[in-house]
C-alpha cells in the first residue's frame, strides 16, 4: 500500500501486514528486528498503547526500502501521534494533507524540464497535437528529416519544416554532425491548473476521438461508469496514478529500440 494514502502510521503498518515481502507471517517479529526491540512492544504499538520514536521510525523506513520522501512522511505521521497537544497533531495532521494534496498534482510527482521552457515556447507548444508529435518522433531513429516525419504524421512538408524549426530554436531538438534533427531533451510536465495543460489535454482528446473512428484492432479505448464510496474512488485514484509511475519510468529506462509513436491517455472524474 502507498504510505501517501494514510494519516495514521499504525493504520500503514497494519495494512502490510498482508504483503508478502514486508508483512506476512511473523510480520510484528520483522517489524521488531527492524527497530532492535522485542514483540511485546511492536504489540503495544499496533494497540496504540506505544508510539514509535523517530529513531525507531527512521530504522523501520530503512527495513520498508522506503524513498527519502517517504521516510519524512514516515516521520510526520509519527511527529503527529507523539504530539503532545491538540493544536501540535492538528498542526502535524494539516502538514499531512498538505502533502496528500500535492501527491495529487501529477506535476509535483515528476521532475520537469518546463521551468527552463519560456511562456511564448509552451505557449506555441502546446497549440497543436502536432508540436509534441514531431518531437518525440524525432527520438526514433530514421525520423531525421522533414519528409519521413511528415509521411510517417501525414502532415504537410511546410509545416514539419517550421516545427523541426521551432524545436530546434527551442532547444527541444538539435542538428547533428550529418545535419540531421535529433530529440534533445523535453521531459515536459505542466501544473494542472495552467492554460497549456487544458490545451495539451484537449489536443490529444481529439487525436484520440479520431482514433476511435478508425477502429484499429492494434490500438484500444476503454470507458466506463461507475459509482463507490469515496475512499474506494481515491483508491482507484492511486491506482491509475500508480500505472502512470510504471509508464513513465518504463519510457524514462535506458533503451534504443523506439521504434514508433504511441499516445496513452488517462481520465478519471466525478460525474
Amino acid at each position: 500500500m502507498d504510505i501517501y494514502n494514510f494519516t495514521n502510521y499504525i493504520e500503514y503498518l497494519s495494512s502490510l501486514s498482508d504483503d508478502p515481502d514486508k508483512g506476512g507471517r511473523g510480520f510484528k517479529s520483522k517489524l521488531s528486528r527492524a527497530i532492535s526491540s522485542n514483540t511485546s512492544y511492536v504489540s503495544h504499538i499496533f494497540s496504540g498503547r506505544q508510539n514509535l520514536t523517530e529513531d525507531q521510525g527512521f530504522a523501520l523506513s530503512k527495513y520498508l526500502e522506503l524513498s527519502k520522501a517517504q521516510t519524512e512522511y514516515l516521520l510526520l505521521l509519527i511527529q503527529k501521534e507523539r504530539a503532545g497537544s491538540a493544536r501540535l497533531k492538528k498542526f502535524k495532521l494539516n502538514q499531512i494533507h498538505q502533502i496528500q494534496n500535492e501527491r495529487k498534482e501529477l506535476a509535483s510527482r515528476y521532475k520537469s524540464s518546463t521551468k527552463n521552457v519560456s511562456r511564448a515556447v509552451q505557449e506555441k507548444y502546446y497549440s497543436s497535437w502536432v508540436y509534441a508529435a514531431v518531437h518525440v518522433l524525432t527520438s526514433i531513429e530514421g525520423f531525421s528529416n522533414s519528409k519521413l516525419i511528415s509521411q510517417r504524421l501525414n502532415i504537410p512538408i511546410s509545416l514539419t519544416e517550421n516545427i523541426l524549426s521551432f524545436l530546434v530554436s527551442a532547444k527541444l531538438c538539435k542538428i547533428d554532425n550529418k545535419g540531421l534533427v535529433k530529440y534533445a531533451s523535453g521531459n515536459l510536465h505542466i501544473k494542472k491548473a495552467s492554460v497549456f495543460s487544458i490545451y495539451h489535454n484537449h489536443n490529444w482528446k481529439r487525436k484520440a476521438s479520431e482514433n476511435i473512428d478508425l477502429n484499429s484492432p492494434a490500438d484500444f479505448h476503454y470507458s466506463s461508469v461507475i459509482s463507490f464510496s469515496k475512499d474506494r474512488a481515491d483508491l482507484i485514484r492511486e491506482i491509475l496514478i500508480t500505472a502512470i509511475d510504471k509508464i513513465r519510468n518504463e519510457v524514462s529506462a535506458p533503451a534504443k529500440d523506439e521504434e514508433d509513436l504511441y499516445c496513452y491517455a488517462l481520465d478519471y472524474f466525478k460525474v
